[in-house]
C-alpha cells in the first residue's frame, strides 16, 4: 500500500462501524477500494465526513473526482 494511503487507512481505522479495507489496482490502471462496514448506516455517515475531515491529504487529492462511483451492497459470502 502507499505511504499516501496510510491517512485514509487510518481514518477509517476510527470510525464507528469500520471493519476492514481491501485496495486493490486493475489491469486498467484503476483502483477498486472495498470497506466493510457493520452498518450500512455507518457506511453511510463515513463517506458524508470524509472529504471535510481529510480530503486535503495526499491520497484523496490524487483521485480523480468524475472517476469515483460508490456503492453499497449487502455481503453475501465471506471467508
Amino acid at each position: 500500500m502507499s505511504p499516501k494511503n496510510g491517512t485514509v487507512t487510518d481514518w477509517l481505522a476510527r470510525q464507528p462501524g469500520f471493519l476492514s479495507r481491501h485496495l486493490g489496482a486493475r489491469e486498467d490502471g484503476s483502483w477498486v477500494d472495498v470497506v466493510r462496514w457493520q452498518s450500512l448506516e455507518q457506511a453511510q455517515a463515513a463517506a458524508q465526513r470524509i472529504m471535510a475531515e481529510i480530503g486535503d491529504c495526499e491520497a484523496m487529492q490524487a483521485i480523480e473526482p468524475a472517476s469515483v462511483s460508490m456503492s453499497h451492497a449487502a455481503i453475501a459470502l465471506s471467508g
